[in-house]
């Protein structure tokens, strides 16, 4: 049943709050280990995660807009971490330090955030057919997700994390009435370059998930192949959106020359990371039960269930029928290439292996698995006469989905969790995320990190004072009786631009480190991240597109 859009067309500030106010207290309620009890397990990804938003906000702070140099990493070496990982979750981090006075209370405010508007978004596609609480309550259970759950505490995987409400919002706008019925559809481009910016290998799944709900608009006649509007529509929104991230995306597909992404790609096995796994465990053995059975299990009974009813529907051409087919298409796909049975793919496409695990494909079944389980248990309340076993069959999933968030976060808060004592910022040396190692690092590296820098001056009959950072700068202060050749304790890369008391000076490499000639005296070095061309690049093909997207937006309101 579409609910008419003129129900709820009048703004009303207080049923706002209160919608507002039981969202949000039910993301706290689901974020309770970090908001309310400060308990988390300090895994490495997690420590790299804080590591980086420490710095980030640091060089924000300093007056760098986009840092991407993490200066601290590889025990002071350094890593262009942020020329690669998708930058959105720092950038939020960094705008609400200022606000919180530390990182880590700044992360928990974006973790809530995030749940919160994973609420607003779910709310508001559900709003198109069901009633205002069923509409909340729907929303709660997308908060209440377990693998995102998961993520937030167990996995530390917490921009891929935050990135969930960026997916609902897609399947929102992605199934609205009316939705692609324009060539261009600005709100799916702004979605998809949002998703990119905080978690790119999360767009890389929605898009190809999402792009084979658009084969049932590709029509087969005579031999000639024919494409529907809405698939020219999405094709075209999705690149735009592309465009829109290039300031992050271009520089990182086209310099990942300089770094080592081996360590990321191919160096775990990927046999052990199926959804369901048989056949894999039994040849090799199985990475994580809780993700790879329980969680994925739980989001495949809501597809089950809620495909079931949807076969039952007499109408599959109505707008619900029609969202319902979106859904499940998006939802069966990823449950796909989680599973065994996608193996073939994950060896003819060896960009599939950039995901490490097939089991994170999960991520787009558990938005759309359950937004279509929650239509369709709306729809089973609706009918008259009957019904009791299909609701019940609906809201059984569900149910399910509530219970394991709730022992998840339980378990973390009883047994798994340590309390962070994060209140100061954390600016010690930490050792670094092995794939950003550049391909120049010697395999010595270690003995040349910031510890031993003094000890190298010593050696070289220097006095050298401890480097400082200040966002794109690092300066050196040096005494020396005579000229040499001195050796930073950081990592060479193109970006770099060095000086010496004002005047440029030629940088050299040596054992994958930076070597500059020092003159007599008593001497100031500073080095400076120039942008790369693939950088200016970026932000020149992010500019255009938003122009575009400003204009094309102006000219529709104009003529509407």
């Amino acid at each position: 049943m579409l609910v008419p859009a003129f129900r709820i067309a009048r703004w009303r500030p207080t049923q706002l709050f209160i919608r507002w106010g039981i969202l949000l207290a039910a993301a706290a309620a689901f974020q309770a280990p970090a908001i309310l009890f400060n308990v988390g397990i300090p895994t490495h990804d997690f420590l790299i995660h804080y590591h980086w938003a420490v710095e980030f906000s640091d060089a924000f702070a300093a007056g760098d807009p986009y840092p991407r140099w993490m200066g601290r990493a590889f025990y002071g070496l350094g890593e262009p971490a942020l020329l690669y990982y998708s930058p959105l979750f720092y950038v939020w981090t960094a705008l609400l330090r200022p606000i919180t006075g530390n990182t880590w209370d700044a992360m928990r405010l974006v973790f809530l955030f995030s749940t919160f508007l994973t609420g607003i978004f779910g709310h508001r596609m559900l709003r198109t057919y069901a009633s205002e609480s069923f509409s909340l309550l729907g929303g709660m259970c997308l908060q209440a997700a377990p693998m995102i759950i998961m993520l937030y505490h167990f996995a530390a995987e917490l921009p891929w994390a935050v990135s969930f409400p960026i997916l609902v919002a897609t399947l929102h706008y992605a199934t609205r009435p009316g939705a692609f019925g324009k060539l261009i559809e600005i709100p799916i481009s702004v979605c998809v370059c949002l998703l990119v910016m905080t978690h790119v290998l999360s767009a890389f799944m929605l898009i190809l998930c999402l792009s084979c709900c658009f084969l049932v608009h590709l029509k087969i006649g005579k031999g000639v192949l024919r494409i529907g509007k809405p698939a020219w529509s999405w094709a075209i929104s999705v690149a735009i959106g592309l465009l829109l991230s290039s300031v992050y995306l271009l520089p990182a597909l086209t310099s990942l020359k300089y770094i080592s992404p081996g360590f990321y790609v191919g160096a775990i096995d990927m046999w052990t990371g199926f959804s369901f796994p048989l056949v894999t465990a039994l040849l090799s053995h199985m990475r994580w039960f809780a993700f790879q059975w329980i969680v994925s299990g739980a989001i495949l009974v809501c597809v089950a269930v809620a495909t079931w009813l949807a076969m039952e529907r007499p109408d599959h051409r109505d707008p619900l029928g029609r969202t319902m087919t979106f859904l499940l298409i998006a939802a069966w796909v990823s449950l796909f290439l989680a599973s065994e049975l996608s193996a073939p793919f994950w060896l003819l496409v060896p960009q599939l292996q950039m995901l490490q695990f097939p089991y994170r494909f999960i991520y787009i079944a558990s938005a759309a698995g359950v937004l279509a389980n929650l239509l369709m248990l709306w729809e089973t309340r609706q009918v008259q006469g009957g019904g009791a076993v299909a609701r019940a069959l609906a809201a059984a999933p569900l149910a399910l989905s509530i219970l394991l968030a709730g022992a998840l976060d339980a378990k973390m808060i009883a047994r798994d969790g340590q309390k962070l004592d994060l209140r100061s910022d954390d600016r010690s040396l930490y050792p670094g995320a092995r794939e950003y190692l550049l391909r120049t690092a010697a395999n010595e590296w270690r003995s040349h990190g910031e510890a031993n820098f003094q000890e190298h001056c010593k050696r070289n009959g220097l006095v050298c004072a401890p480097p400082g950072r200040t966002g794109d700068r690092i300066a050196f202060h040096i005494d020396t009786n005579r000229t040499q050749a001195i050796l930073l304790p950081v990592f060479a890369f193109p970006a770099w631009r060095a000086g010496i008391n004002g005047a440029p000076v030629d940088i050299h490499v040596d054992r994958g480190l930076v070597s500059v000639r020092l003159p007599k005296g008593s001497d100031d070095i500073v080095l400076t991240w120039r942008r790369l061309p693939q950088e200016r690049a970026g932000m020149w093909l992010t500019a255009l597109a938003f122009v575009f997207c400003l204009f094309l937006s102006a000219w529709r309101l104009r003529r509407a």
